[in-house]
């Protein structure tokens, strides 16, 4: 903060009263005026304050706003906002995703923060929160796109990274008219119609006025299951029992394993589903027992009920694949389970070792500087921060509707990722996956499905 002109002591004591009160909302991501769950969406000033010291570019604490008046219109200004869940059980990797994001806005700028004439100012929030099982606060989420969307400067929004998130904020950012890059959301009900996966008001439910906004440096969960019944080949199993969480990722992958089992002669016929509040899971354990699987499909995202299923799985005695999608790429999944080697998961993209010049650079830079362990994965996000510049760029004007219309016409972006384009409906046509197998506690390189473009 800058500091005050020392007027009197008694107006000095006033300002660290107020100040005081300020930091208290902020450090709860409370927002005197914004209700998260009110309709239509309220205006009004957020909890920041002025800052004349706030450096182009810069990043604030989460789940506050920068410290100018987000409802004040700078012609010279742009603001980038993103909602990563900096608490709860993913916050160690949404931190990791966060500082990327950082540092990508860094190179594309060369440390100026400034595109043309526009200076580029990145807002971080999180939509995180100690012991939910979602990964993602609904509360939040809410506020922090009420945020964006009240705030003339914003020109786009990055995140969330779960796909039940941005389906309940989807439709109000398409009202906006503010677009809205995923690294991580990949339920194809988001971007198209999937038959056997997606509802039949899906994708359009998402797009009250007709327009598309949204966009996702990640491939959909019915490729993913095309990739994981090819592991499943890869393992040589033929009776596949399925089982998926309540998220909308967790439906949307283990429907999307299914049908391709369906088509491919596998036996994916057994499906349950667990909440994951479950204390344990013994009933559900012999029902696998009796039905004398191949193998077993976790469709998922990983948290505590993830080891509590698998160390009941492994206590009656099963020893058969558990597999899992990208959900399960966490090193804490490994290293919990050190001593168990038929443990395996799927991620998008190719190994560290397979990636373009570019990326094998930048990855080592993110490895420099925030840890050795860090996978090529994170390059989804270092390419959702580039790209988004490079709408703004290509759009050459402060407009909503022009950076949405430059990020549609994205065709062979060389980036970290590879080469690649968006397609009609927004999604990436990169379909490279890598199978990942747990061994001695860390996640190991097992074997490249390549599918073809979507």
């Amino acid at each position: 903060m800058s500091r005050p002109e020392k007027r009197s002591f008694t107006s000095y004591r006033m300002f660290l009263v107020i100040s005081c009160l300020l930091m208290l909302l902020s450090a709860c991501g409370a927002d005197p005026t914004v209700n998260p769950s009110s309709s239509p969406l309220p205006t009004g000033r957020t909890n920041a304050t002025p800052d004349q010291s706030q450096a182009p570019g810069s990043t604030l604490l989460p789940g506050t706003t920068t410290a100018t008046d987000t409802n004040a219109a700078n012609p010279n200004l742009i603001r980038i906002y993103s909602s990563v869940p900096l608490a709860g059980g993913t916050k160690q990797i949404a931190q990791t995703s966060d500082n990327v994001y950082k540092m990508a806005l860094d190179d594309f700028t060369g440390g100026s923060g400034k595109i043309g004439n526009y200076t580029i100012e990145y807002v971080t929030q999180s939509d995180g929160i100690e012991g939910t099982g979602l990964g993602w606060d609904d509360d939040l989420e809410k506020a922090n796109i009420t945020r964006a969307i009240n705030d003339p400067n914003a020109m786009v929004y990055l995140g969330p990274d779960f796909s039940g998130a941005v389906k309940g904020v989807l439709p109000l950012l398409n009202k906006a008219g503010l677009a809205i890059i995923s690294s991580h959301a990949s339920y194809p009900g988001l971007t198209q119609s999937v038959p056997e996966i997606t509802r039949a008001d899906e994708p359009d439910i998402y797009y009250p006025t007709g327009q598309r906004n949204f966009f996702r440096i990640t491939s959909s969960d019915n490729v993913q299951g095309v990739a994981l019944v090819e592991l499943f080949k890869q393992l040589k199993a033929q009776k596949i029992f399925v089982i998926a969480d309540a998220q909308a990722y967790g439906k949307g992958l283990a429907s999307s394993v299914i049908a391709t089992c369906l088509k491919q002669g596998l036996d994916c016929s057994r499906r349950t589903s667990i909440s994951g509040t479950e204390s344990n899971y013994t009933a559900l354990v012999q029902g696998i027992k009796a039905n004398s699987p191949d193998a077993i499909m976790y469709a998922g995202t990983f948290g505590e009920h993830t080891q509590k299923l698998l160390s009941d799985i492994r206590a009656a005695g099963l020893t058969m694949p558990f597999v899992g999608g990208d959900g399960l790429n966490f090193d804490t999944f490994a290293k919990n389970n050190v001593l168990d080697t038929n443990i395996y998961c799927m991620k998008g993209g190719v190994p560290n070792d397979k990636l373009s010049e570019k990326g094998q650079q930048v990855l080592a830079r993110i490895q420099a500087k925030y840890g050795q362990r860090i996978d090529a994965s994170i390059l989804s996000s270092y390419e959702t921060m580039s790209v988004a510049l490079t709408a703004i760029k290509n759009a050459g004007t402060k407009d909503r509707k022009a950076v949405i219309q430059a990020l549609a016409t994205i065709k062979d972006f060389d980036g970290t990722l590879g080469k690649w384009s968006f397609n009609q409906n927004g999604d990436i046509d990169l379909n490279s996956f890598t199978a990942l197998n747990a061994a001695n506690g860390s996640w190991k390189y097992y074997l490249l499905i390549n599918l073809q473009k979507i």
